[in-house]
């Protein structure tokens, strides 16, 4: 089973960490732990956990 994990930054106040996000993907790295991927930006980033079943 894969997983996704998000973080929206809507008050601007500060970046979003990229220890932050990599601490997500760990935690959820059982939901596959085949591929992982993220993509960050000032307000938002979006992490992925895949499992390949073929």
């Amino acid at each position: 089973m894969c997983g996704i994990a998000g973080i929206v930054n809507l008050g601007h106040q500060r970046p979003i960490s990229s220890d932050a996000l990599s601490r997500m993907v760990s935690i959820q790295k059982h939901r596959g732990p085949d591929s992982t991927g993220a993509y960050l930006d000032d307000n938002i980033g979006l992490a992925h956990s895949r499992l390949s079943i073929i």
